[in-house]
């Protein structure tokens, strides 16, 4: 049974010991009645716990679970983790990806079959994802989007993506800003010694 983590306990909540999980994971749907969950400061260090409600809003996910009696008892699972069996939060069909699963792979010129890095970071933005290459370029950000990334293969940690104009360039700049910087700070350095 694979876990995964949805979001940590920020608050209990109501006299009843609801919790809330806040940083939820993007499109965390509510859990079903009855859905056993595990909490923990990992997956493989948690306690099994039952949802009797679960509601999910922009502050986060409200749960009721039928172990808990009060807020106090919500209380002692603050900042811990929420990990729930893949196939509760997972429609099989969809083509859905867990930033675990995405950071780590590396990234292939689908055009030259070049390595172009490997995704150091997942950035969750309001008109698309975007996955951040390390390159020896140095940090290029990748948008997901249809004409840039073309195939996936978690199992073989390889993502195939086509290099639209001036997105190498980025990585150029943001290294050249760091250079800048240095020579900024030793210039600084320099007029202080004297």
């Amino acid at each position: 049974m694979a876990l995964r983590y949805i979001g940590t306990i920020t608050r209990g909540h109501g006299i009843k010991g609801d919790i809330v999980v806040g940083s939820l994971v993007k499109d965390t749907p509510a859990l079903p009645l009855g859905t056993k969950i595990s909490i923990g400061f990992s997956a493989n260090f948690a306690k099994e716990f039952t949802v009797e409600k679960s509601t999910v809003t922009k502050a986060g996910m409200f749960l009721s679970l039928k172990e808990l009696a009060n807020v106090e008892e919500a209380e002692t699972l603050k900042e811990q983790g929420v990990f729930v069996e893949e196939a509760k939060i997972r429609e099989p069909e969809k083509e859905e990806f867990f930033v675990d699963e995405i950071v780590g792979c590396t990234v292939i010129d689908q055009k030259t079959k070049e390595k172009i890095g490997e995704i150091i970071d997942v950035w969750n933005m309001p008109a698309n994802d975007v996955w951040v290459v390390q390159t020896e370029r140095g940090e290029i950000p990748f948008p997901v989007i249809d004409d840039v990334i073309k195939k996936i293969d978690v199992k073989g940690r390889r993502v195939e993506v086509v290099v639209i104009d001036g997105l190498m360039e980025l990585g150029e700049h943001a290294e050249n800003d760091e250079m800048d910087n240095e020579n900024d700070e030793d210039f600084k350095n320099a007029g202080e010694e004297e």
